[in-house]
This record gives structure tokens, C-alpha cells and sequence, in this order.
């Protein structure tokens, strides 16, 4: 079988292979989703707008007065 001689090769026993691979593989396949890559031309508009936002329109004041009132219950 497969996994058990790739376990043998690394003096592990067939559980701790498999387990060890799948912990692997699971820590890889959230990381890959967790970090967001950009394009430096990209990366030039996030900064852009963080350093300069836009002033709020009314849709936001309006959300931002219901949550006031939604907390203050």
C-alpha cells in the first residue's frame, strides 16, 4: 500500500502518517485562502484609498444612525 510504505520511509506509523499529511494539506489550503495578493497596481489603490477614503455618502450616515439606535436599546 502506498501510504504505509511512504510512513515506513519516514519511521511513522500508518495513523500518524495520514494524520500528519491531512493536518498538512488542511493548514496549506487555509492559508492559501487567508492571504489576498494583489498586483502592485493593486496594492496602489488599496493604499490610495486607506490614505484618502471618500467622505461618507447618506447610505452610510443612515446605517451608521440605526446602529446607534439599534445599541443604544
Amino acid at each position: 500500500m502506498l501510504f504505509q510504505r511512504a510512513a515506513d520511509l519516514t519511521g511513522r506509523r500508518l495513523t500518524d502518517f495520514i494524520i500528519s499529511s491531512v493536518q498538512a494539506a488542511a493548514e496549506e489550503a487555509i492559508r492559501t485562502h487567508q492571504v489576498l495578493e494583489l498586483t502592485a497596481r493593486e496594492m496602489e489603490a488599496f493604499l490610495a484609498a486607506v490614505r484618502n477614503p471618500p467622505a461618507p455618502n447618506e447610505r452610510l450616515r443612515a446605517a451608521a444612525r440605526r446602529h446607534r439606535v439599534i445599541t443604544a436599546q
